[in-house]
């Protein structure tokens, strides 16, 4: 932003026109609305009708009201909206407190990857961990802008130790969760969107359609441009406990409030387990194969040691047999020319069916995954 400033409409000496100059092209057009964010008087900010294009970097729009300054200040003047749906990722957290001898008051400092674009008038929704109650996750107010990747925002957090920061940031990010989809129709076009800065361009889980249509889309810094769940919607089921085995350590057996409907080396993923010391970061919170132990109870193996019996409320989710199954193993070429065989590892029947399609990825041959071995085929 080079300036924004007041001005008498030409055309209505009882109204005010803000023009604005901008140091790269503003991309704006006439008849639209243009959004201006931190700009000092608060008068200068707010969504306006663009009045007259000028040039690609100068334009003139109608104000609400006379902003009371002839010129506006501040440091992050921006215009455009300022929250985007892109995930930023967080490179670094510190804390401080602020309390100055009473309450601890802690202020977090969050430098980003990427711009953060948010502004004093901004919340900050922030992700860091897995507990969704953990202090650097939700919504914080701003109390500082030090630079386009950095911010300071009061924390909810009261104790009086410091909040602990994870040492692996990796995950940790700001701003909504947001994605594109629909479902559950008849029939369903997506077609002809620009869709950009969000984590999936077109998504549905539960909701099926019976026809199904998804061309000509455009999609910019987009992680996932399609994602469908197509394996049916399993509903999570709570445990009544969920202990280690005293005589193998690393053994987990979860007995459930209702029989469980499992077959042996089924795929299930648990989640909500807590442990004392290492919160919902723990073993027991894992996607693993299961041992039927009776109609109510089954086992698995977990990657280390939980230490302790878990808490929390630990529910499981079975993945259904044959779909959405992630199974390592070993792909080789029959004698019959364009076969594959493809063996399991230590994940257990594979529970497809002759006939029924297969995804299979990261086979490498000769040092590449651009090979004949991975595709979707037919068994």
């Amino acid at each position: 932003m080079t300036s924004l400033t007041r001005e008498t409409d030409p055309l209505d000496q009882t109204a005010t026109l803000g023009r604005l100059v901008t140091s790269e092209p503003h991309t704006h057009s006439p008849q639209k609305a243009v959004v201006v964010r931190g700009a000092e008087p608060d008068g200068f900010n707010g969504i306006f009708a663009i009045r007259d294009i000028a040039s690609d970097t100068e334009l003139t729009f109608k104000m609400l009201a006379d902003p009371g300054a002839e010129e506006a200040t501040g440091e992050h003047i921006e215009i455009g909206v300022g929250h985007s749906s892109q995930f930023v990722a967080i490179a670094a957290i510190s804390v401080e407190d602020k309390g100055t001898g009473g309450p601890p008051v802690w202020i977090a400092t969050v430098v980003t990857k990427s711009p953060h674009r948010r502004t004093l008038r901004h919340n900050a929704r922030l992700i860091v961990g897995s507990d969704p109650s953990g202090p650097f996750t939700g919504g914080f107010a701003i109390t500082a802008i030090d630079s386009p990747t950095e911010f300071r925002c009061r924390l909810r957090y009261a104790e009086a130790d410091p909040p602990y920061v994870p040492e692996n940031l990796t995950g940790a990010y700001l701003g909504p969760i947001f994605q594109v989809g629909a479902g559950g129709t008849t029939t369903l076009a997506f077609e002809g969107n620009h869709i950009s800065n969000c984590q999936v361009g077109a998504y549905t889980d539960t909701g099926s359609s019976k026809d199904l249509t998804i061309r000509n889309n455009h999609f910019y810094n987009v992680q996932v441009g399609v994602f469908h769940s197509l394996g049916g919607a399993n509903p999570a089921e709570a445990g009544s406990a969920l202990v280690r085995d005293p005589r193998w350590p690393t053994r987990a057996i979860f007995t459930c409030i209702i029989p469980h409907g499992l077959n042996n080396q089924q795929q299930v993923t648990i989640n909500g387990a807590v442990t004392p010391a290492l919160g919902y970061d723990n073993p027991y919170n894992a996607t693993k194969p299961i041992t039927r132990i009776s109609a109510a109870a089954f086992s698995y193996e977990m990657d280390a040691d939980p230490g302790t019996n878990a808490l929390g409320s630990p529910v499981f989710e079975p993945l259904p047999q044959g779909m959405g199954q992630v199974l390592s193993g070993t792909v080789e070429r029959d004698t019959q020319a364009g076969i594959a065989v493809f063996r399991t590892a230590d994940h257990g029947p594979h529970g497809f069916s002759a006939g029924e399609w297969v995804t299979v990825f990261g086979v490498v041959v000769n040092g590449s995954v651009f090979n004949s071995f991975n595709g979707v085929f037919q068994e």
